[in-house]
């Protein structure tokens, strides 16, 4: 993400604006030279709280070093891939994981990182139809 703030910063100038940058950032090295090198100000961690909830404290505290990124799949791709478009499923997979963790969390639960690829798709089913699975968009 760091390669790409002094593209942003010369289209969009901030003068003395702080400059927040998130997104890619799994490790302490990595959050310690985007802002040490002065490329931004602040570190954003986004998608690995949600199954971490502690991520940035225990990155802080110096517990951890590295930032787990859970992430999820189809399953069975071979047979999967010969009817439905994989890489729409994955991208439909991992936002519908990511809401149902939300969800979890503001409920007062603890993430469930067990939730497999099958529970994760019946949901996206249930929620988007089965146009969620089509080999291509409009068909």
């Amino acid at each position: 993400m760091i390669r790409h703030t002094p593209v942003a910063l010369g289209a969009f100038p901030l003068g003395n604006v702080p400059l927040a940058v998130t997104g890619g950032f799994r490790s302490r090295v990595g959050m310690e030279q985007g802002v040490g090198s002065g490329d931004c100000n602040v570190v954003g961690i986004g998608r690995p709280t949600i199954t971490t909830p502690a991520a940035a404290s225990k990155i802080l505290a110096g517990e951890s070093e590295v930032i787990a990124a859970h992430q999820i799949g189809a399953g069975m791709r071979s047979v999967l891939g010969r009817v439905a478009d994989l890489k729409m499923i994955d991208g439909g997979i991992g936002p519908d994981r990511h809401n149902y963790q939300l969800n979890r969390l503001g409920q007062g639960l603890e993430p469930d990182l067990n939730r497999g690829t099958l529970a994760a798709t019946i949901s996206m089913i249930r929620k988007y139809g089965r146009t969620s699975v089509r080999r291509k968009r409009g068909i």
